[in-house]
């Protein structure tokens, strides 16, 4: 069982870095607001991937991925969330705040990043397929099943809080470049595209 948890740890790990809407939105938030506005995005994903696992503990995750109309339902919310989402980076792309004394820019908030972490995952119907396709492989034999998705949920979710750190001090090495106002511009309208980007394949699609 300790292998079956190790080779999924390192599985996981290894998708947690892959190019998403969530990483995207975490090295903006970072960029954005500092650091406790892109920690609380990271806990936001994490906690949206907790729930995501015990989703698939209780099997409701296999009814929507199972079912067409369940699963486009939550295709179609994500692509439209995404691409709204992108769309309002864009727009507010020019406006670029000072950092305060509690380490956040103006116009963020710990609950807003909170809150975008967790709806951009639960929102996200490749999470659902994650936990019915890829996370069932690393489930041994005879064990709880019930019990090994949710811990691999919760490993999935310590895993992407890991990525926030790591992220967010990336962040704060390369501050002095990153920190100017056109290079904050340029990557805020960045992430919108790719935002728009993730949506707008969301939406076309097929399954």
């Amino acid at each position: 069982m300790l292998s079956a948890i190790a080779l999924y740890t390192l599985a996981a790990a290894l998708l947690t870095v892959v190019p998403g809407p969530d990483n995207a939105l975490l090295l903006r938030n970072a960029l954005r607001g500092g650091g406790s506005y892109a920690m609380a995005t990271a806990v936001g994903c994490a906690i949206g991937l907790v729930c995501w696992g015990l989703i698939a503990a209780f099997g409701l995750t296999a009814l929507v991925t199972a079912s067409r109309v369940g699963y486009n339902v939550l295709r179609v919310a994500g692509a439209v969330y995404l691409v709204a989402l992108g769309l309002s980076m864009w727009r507010r792309a020019g406006a670029v705040a000072p950092v305060s004394p509690g380490g956040h820019r103006g116009g963020t908030s710990i609950l807003t990043g909170f809150r975008l972490g967790l709806a951009t995952d639960l929102l996200n119907p490749k999470a659902a397929v994650f936990f019915v396709s890829f996370l069932p492989q690393f489930i041994p034999a005879g064990s709880n099943v019930f019990a090994m998705t949710v811990l691999y949920g919760v490993i999935q979710a310590l895993l992407m809080v890991i990525w926030g750190v790591l992220v967010l001090a990336l962040v704060q090495q390369l501050r002095r470049v990153l920190d100017s106002a056109t290079v904050r511009r340029r990557m805020e309208r960045v992430t919108a595209a790719v935002m728009v980007g993730f949506g707008l394949r969301l939406a076309f699609e097929h399954r």
